[in-house]
């Protein structure tokens, strides 16, 4: 019965140890806000994206996403009402992309969203969709509805490009280029 029992309990602390394992690797690569991938899986996922889209010659793009105005949410209403903002807008984001998309909260209000198998017209009418929907949605946070907008930036890969910083630099060029036309718009890196 002992040695029985010392298995028993040897399998049950393995099972526990696993367990503990994908907590932690899970607390390690997710936004704990939001539940998407932080900044660290969205890169190791997009260096991973580049060299699947390279191995079978296909298209990758890329969406940067900011909140427009998200500082005066937070300094009009507070970081608990800016926090529920988050999650609505991740909310929205999650559900119009496909299952194989990557979806990661780089830092603060800014957002990224890889696109496998993307070419540049079809990643901008996505982020075109994703601008128009979420200027239209009523945010309820405590006793306010708050609407909000977003300035995104899109990108594809070029022949030339080896990794995805580079790929991201001209989203984010494309972003602050939406922003500096008036916000609550896209525009593509050339």
């Amino acid at each position: 019965w002992a040695i029985m029992f010392i298995v028993l309990n040897a399998e049950r602390l393995e099972n526990e140890l696993e367990s503990t394992q994908r907590q932690f690797q899970k607390m390690a690569t997710t936004d704990f806000l939001t539940g998407i991938a932080n900044s660290r899986l969205f890169r190791e996922s997009g260096e991973h994206e580049i060299q699947r889209t390279r191995r079978y010659n296909g298209t990758l793009a890329v969406l940067m996403i900011d909140l427009d105005y998200f500082k005066k949410v937070n300094d009009a209403y507070g970081h608990a009402v800016g926090d529920k903002v988050l999650v609505a807008f991740t909310d929205i984001c999650k559900k119009n992309l496909r299952d194989f998309d990557i979806f990661g909260r780089l830092g603060g209000e800014e957002f990224a969203i890889l696109l496998p198998q993307t070419e540049t017209n079809n990643a901008r009418i996505l982020a075109e969709r994703l601008c128009s929907i979420v200027a239209r949605t009523d945010i309820e946070a405590e006793d306010k509805i708050l609407r909000i907008t977003v300035s995104i930036g899109v990108s594809v890969l070029l022949s030339e490009e080896d990794s995805l910083d580079k790929m991201l630099r001209r989203a984010d060029d494309a972003m602050y280029e939406a922003k500096r036309n008036g916000r609550n718009q896209v525009a593509v890196a050339l």
